[in-house]
């Protein structure tokens, strides 16, 4: 390998090394940089240092757009965050859980799952 392209190579891994991952921007709050970078072609599953999916992040901190755009992206839900010394391991459903969002958790994954909202769906089976 010459050496111009072992600097174009060097240059290229450090330039990605400073992009931020998914992950942590999704954990910054700033939901339309997130969706960009989804629309980017960004991986839903990439994890943070701290070990953290996108969809964590967003369960956790109740990104609603975010998460049902990163399962839309094919974002692993049940993806596992690898408990340690001997603790439990988590998802981005217990995360949604244990943060009081179990109502907005069901209704991101019955729209992903039947196209439209639960009230939507009861409403139109009641016959409205």
């Amino acid at each position: 390998m010459s050496a111009v392209a072992i600097v174009l190579l060097a240059l290229a891994i450090a330039a990605d090394s400073r992009r931020p991952r998914l992950a942590e921007v999704v954990r910054s709050g700033d939901d339309v940089r997130a969706l960009r970078m989804l629309d980017e072609g960004a991986d839903p599953n990439q994890r943070d240092l701290k070990g953290m999916t996108p969809l964590m992040w967003a369960a956790v901190l109740g990104h609603i757009e975010v998460a049902g755009r990163l399962l839309d992206k094919g974002a692993a839900l049940n993806a596992e965050t690898g408990g340690k010394s001997g603790s439990a391991a988590d998802t981005a459903l217990t995360f949604a859980g244990c943060y009081w969002l179990v109502g907005i958790t069901f209704a991101v994954l019955w729209r992903r799952r039947f196209g439209i909202g639960p009230f939507e769906w009861a409403y139109r089976w009641l016959g409205g």
